[in-house]
């Protein structure tokens, strides 16, 4: 028996057989050995060449194969169990009777065998099992994701509904609000009751006011979530504008105790900004920092020039916020506990406003983030804002806007138009113009705002604040017009100063700002101003408004000639003012039939020298202090005459 492999290599039949063949009843076979021949031959000798075998392998075959070669070749390719049988006849074709058979197992390759199988059937079955896993991983995947989807869903549904109901309810407060502002706006201005009910008054104006800002900021929250909020940005100055943001609120720092600073290396950075949507973002964090900050605590708005960018940052020293809200703070309707009290939450209100803050600035393409301070004592917040106008749309951009200070605008104004200013204005003599004080720290503004005016007025000039204050002292204007933001002394400062100095208590003052909020506004007129200007103005409402305030105290002082009874508010611009002018009248008619009244008496209860007694009638009336107790006296002597209880001499001796 010969067994060819695969390697081509016959292998020694011994390799496969204990013994010889004849007494060999099976063997087995490796999977690589189905390739083999066996040779068979029967006992005869003579004429051998005529021998005949058949020979057959069942398993494989089942006929007979007849031939007179004595070999047998086969090639089995499927392991199992065979029998090779073969039986021969001599030359006298007789054949055997008995059958010689060798039982033949060919075993499997070990990748057919029955442990193969059954590791294939295991790697099947993990292969499903896996399979399977992966699909309920992947539904229960795919029912988290719908559940999240549906939570986002009802999140998003639940502040729509949140939202347009505080809409609706912002509609519906906005009338009766503004019905109860007009009124009460107008009761505070006519009244001059007890300080106490002045006070709650103000308290009731305060709460009206931050409501309808509640109102204003939800109102702008709806045209964030609809897209109809839209970027005006001009270039200006963004040091001086938040240099005035920065003003409006040292007087609450100063009632607080609060260390309040602003530091910036620089005069002037110019920035391409919404004014009115920047500003917000501003009063926003400052007013938050002010919250959360106890009194006596230090507050800094810091601004820093980069190549690219401008930071801007407010810091605080309060109670700060935990760094796993810190992510979440600028998120809609989102409040973080403040110590684990609930009804001292951060962002709490509407939980919008920092939300508004995050949107606008991104309306600039800046970023907005917040930090704790490195020793964890309060919070920082830091707004960049990119340098240039390359990053904005031509749509974002004011084209004709220009900054507060450039008169070239002004300019344009004259050049362009055929309005006659002074047609408005009457041509007054050298010797009675009116005295003007205009304080302007920008030289260039300051001598065209001279040269508007001093046709009809008489300008005195100054280039801050302190200088200004001065010389209102030794000169006494009839008006003083002045900016905001000044080196020495701001504008606020001044007017308050004016207004607090017994010497120019009376004066009105205009002050100009390149900001128009509401609330620097009333800064400013709760200081003592008589009007605000925002820049740039329009060249003939500025005249025209400066001849009105004029004006006005002109009529109320010729008024007085013809009516002892006007109010006090109607004819003076402080309550220092106010008190003194109350007092100068019942001094008056308190000493109407006292002989020894005259000038000196009248200066010694009043408290005031000569002069400044003539400065205040003056500033009251068209009278001298001698005509402003003859006036009283005559009012008097015409009532008794009225009566007629009296004839004319008594009356000459009642009132003198």
């Amino acid at each position: 028996m010969n067994i060819k492999e695969n390697n081509d290599k016959k292998n020694n039949k011994k390799k496969v057989l204990e013994q010889t063949l004849p007494f060999t009843e099976s063997i087995k076979l490796s999977h690589n050995q189905g390739n083999f021949s066996i040779s068979f031959s029967i006992p005869n000798f003579i004429n051998s060449s005529n021998n005949k075998y058949k020979y057959r392998l069942k398993g494989l075959e089942n006929d007979w194969n007849l031939t007179t070669a004595n070999t047998a070749s086969y090639t089995i390719q499927n392991p199992g169990d065979y029998t090779f049988q073969v039986k021969g006849a001599n030359n006298d074709n007789v054949w055997n009777s008995e059958i010689t058979q060798l039982n033949i197992y060919v075993a499997p390759a070990p990748w057919r065998t029955w442990w193969a199988f059954t590791i294939y059937a295991l790697l099947i079955l993990g292969a499903l099992y896996f399979l399977l896993n992966i699909l309920k991983s992947k539904t229960k995947l795919k029912h988290e994701l719908e559940l999240e989807h549906l939570e986002i869903e009802r999140t998003k549904e639940i502040n729509k509904t949140k939202l347009e109901f505080f809409t609706n309810i912002s509609h519906e407060f906005r009338t009766p609000l503004a019905l109860i502002l007009g009124p009460l706006q107008q009761i505070i201005e006519d009244y001059r009751g007890s300080s106490k009910i002045y006070k709650k008054l103000l308290i009731i104006e305060n709460s009206a006011n931050h409501l309808l800002k509640l109102i204003n900021r939800l109102m702008d929250f709806r045209k964030f979530e609809n897209n109809l909020y839209k970027l005006e940005a001009a270039e200006g100055n963004i040091v001086k504008f938040l240099k005035e943001i920065y003003l409006s609120f040292t007087e609450y720092a100063e009632n607080g105790g609060y260390d309040f600073n602003f530091i910036c290396d620089e005069d002037q950075i110019l920035v391409y900004y919404d004014r009115y949507k920047l500003e917000r973002v501003f009063y926003n964090l400052i007013s938050n920092a002010f919250r959360y900050t106890p009194k006596g605590g230090k507050i800094t708005m810091r601004v820093k020039q980069h190549k690219n960018n401008i930071t801007i940052s407010v810091e605080d020293t309060g109670v700060g916020i935990a760094e796993e809200y810190q992510d979440k703070i600028f998120e809609r309707f989102f409040e973080v506990a403040v110590n684990n009290k609930p009804d001292n939450n951060y962002n709490k209100g509407t939980g919008i406003g920092l939300s508004i803050a995050k949107n606008i600035i991104e309306l600039h393409k800046g970023d907005i983030k917040v930090t704790n301070n490195t020793n964890n004592q309060g919070s920082v917040f830091t707004v960049s804002l990119p340098l240039g106008k390359a990053h904005l749309n031509d749509t974002e951009i004011l084209d004709d806007f220009k900054f507060s200070d450039d008169i070239t605008q002004y300019v344009e104004q004259l050049e362009n138009t055929e309005m006659n200013i002074e047609d408005d204005i009457d041509d007054v003599a050298e010797d009675h113009k009116s005295k003007i004080l205009l304080v302007e720290d920008n030289k260039q503004l300051r001598k065209f705002i001279k040269g508007l005016l001093e046709k009809n007025y008489n300008i005195i000039e100054a280039e801050n604040g302190k200088v200004a204050f001065k010389k209102a002292i030794t000169e006494t204007p009839d008006l003083v017009i002045s900016d905001v933001i000044m080196p020495e002394m701001t504008g606020t400062e001044l007017c308050s100063a004016l207004k607090e100095e017994l010497k120019t208590s009376h004066i009105p003052v205009i002050l100009l700002t390149s900001r128009s909020s509401l609330i620097y506004k009333l800064d400013g007129l709760e200081k003592g101003a008589d009007d605000y200007i925002s820049k740039p103005f329009d060249i003939k409402e500025f005249v025209l408004r400066v001849n009105n305030v004029l004006q006005t105290r002109e009529t109320f002082r010729k008024r007085f000639a013809d009516n002892d009874a006007l109010k006090p508010e109607d004819v003076l611009v402080s309550s220092f003012d106010e008190k003194l002018y109350k007092k100068a009248i019942k001094i008056v008619k308190d000493n109407i039939g006292n002989e020894q009244f005259d000038i000196p008496f009248f200066c010694s209860e009043l408290g005031v020298s000569r002069t400044m007694l003539f400065t205040k009638i003056k500033a009251w009336s068209t009278f001298t202090p001698n005509e402003f107790i003859m006036h009283f006296r005559m009012k008097r002597a015409a009532q008794l005459l009225e009566q007629g209880k009296m004839n004319i001499s008594q009356i000459s001796y009642k009132v003198v």
